[in-house]
């Protein structure tokens, strides 16, 4: 599928936080201060509609519900999460005399 700034023609970096959700370049979408806030008023409103958990991958999609994902970017979200957990259950400076605790 092809895309294209609704504003300028270019064909990348685009995301769908234009005018209705219109196909915007990163550079006309920081053009001007209107331009900015309606940019970040729509991404904030897609982010919203996902849900308690969005993913933001950085393809044309914008932010979609995690239930969306891709089976890949799921199982690396749950290994990122286990590591976080992981690291947040040891002790203080166990990281830094590699994971053994004095």
């Amino acid at each position: 599928m092809n895309y294209a700034c609704y504003s300028c023609g270019a064909g990348s970096d685009l995301r769908p936080y234009g005018p209705h959700g219109a196909m915007t370049c990163f550079k006309c979408a920081m053009a001007t201060p209107e331009r900015r806030a309606e940019a970040e008023r729509n991404f904030v409103q897609q982010l919203d509609a996902c849900g308690a958990s969005a993913v933001v991958d950085g393809t044309v999609t914008g932010p979609y519900p995690l239930e969306h994902a891709a089976p890949h970017v799921r199982a690396a979200i749950d290994r990122t999460a286990q590591a976080s957990k992981e690291s947040a259950m040891s002790p203080p400076g166990a990281a830094a005399q590699g994971g053994k605790t004095p």
